[in-house]
């Protein structure tokens, strides 16, 4: 079996792929950003005098450190879900708040 690349294709879908990749890079600078911010409140936190703000801070952290990543990823694909169904039905309802 030989295969033949074209990458005519990609031309015709430039624009898209462009977007997409703008799309992509400001998702991810607006997360490191809000992690940043959410990692340097809870090390406050965690270093605070404080025992309440202390002690939730270290819940929150020990609770997602000893979450395993697979459990996590199920956690936010079933959130995602759940919002885009959501607005799909809101959608399809012909409310176009969302």
């Amino acid at each position: 079996m030989t295969y033949h690349f074209s990458g005519g294709f990609i031309l015709d879908y430039w624009s898209a792929l462009l977007i997409g990749s703008a799309t992509t890079l400001k998702r991810r600078a607006i997360c490191v950003c809000l992690g940043m911010l959410l990692g340097f409140a809870l090390s406050l936190m965690r270093t605070s005098g404080n025992r309440l703000i202390h002690t939730i801070g270290s819940i929150y952290v020990e609770f997602f450190r000893g979450m395993p990543v697979l459990i996590q990823i199920f956690l936010d694909l079933l959130l995602s879900a759940d919002r885009a169904a959501c607005r799909y039905r809101q959608s399809a309802l012909g409310d176009h708040r969302a």
